[in-house]
């Protein structure tokens, strides 16, 4: 299954929501939200406590900002209790670009979990594009696992 996932501006009136979900093929993934199944299919929406389960699928999360904020937060300060988890057997690939913010952002904790468990490839790329003070990744706080793929991290 292939899962494309584009990620919206998030402003801080609505720290929770991340985007939705913009391709599935296949069977859905399964997004697990407090105590409720909720069908990975397209258009399904995804917040920061979420997890999202994608069976033997790829997942792509593309995130760009043009303002004041991250091309992709994974966990915010202020939500209490923020956690995202990520968990696929196939390809994961994150790609974030921030102007006046990281490309990718996970500094707070108890943090984010990305995790590939059947052998697919883990890809975060992280761009700042205005040379100030943020970076192309930040991850503090971030567990990135994968039990036989590759692992590979880009910034700038």
């Amino acid at each position: 299954m292939k899962l494309l996932i584009l990620l919206l501006t998030i402003t801080a009136s609505s720290w929770a929501a991340v985007g939705s979900i913009t391709e599935a093929q296949q069977q859905p993934s399964v997004i697990r939200r407090q105590n409720q199944n909720i069908a990975g299919v397209k258009g399904a929406g995804l917040e920061m406590k979420d997890t999202i389960k994608t069976g033997a699928g790829n997942v792509t999360i593309t995130g760009t900002t043009t303002g004041d904020w991250n091309g992709i937060e994974l966990t915010t300060f202020g939500a209490s209790g923020s956690t995202f988890s990520l968990v696929s057997a196939g390809n994961i690939t994150l790609t974030g670009t921030g102007s006046a913010g990281n490309g990718i952002k996970s500094a707070f904790t108890p943090g984010a979990t990305i995790q590939s468990t059947g052998g697919g490839t883990i890809t975060l790329n992280g761009t700042q594009t205005s040379g100030s003070n943020y970076y192309g990744l930040l991850l503090s706080s971030t567990k990135i696992l994968s039990n036989a793929g590759g692992i590979s991290l880009s910034a700038n």
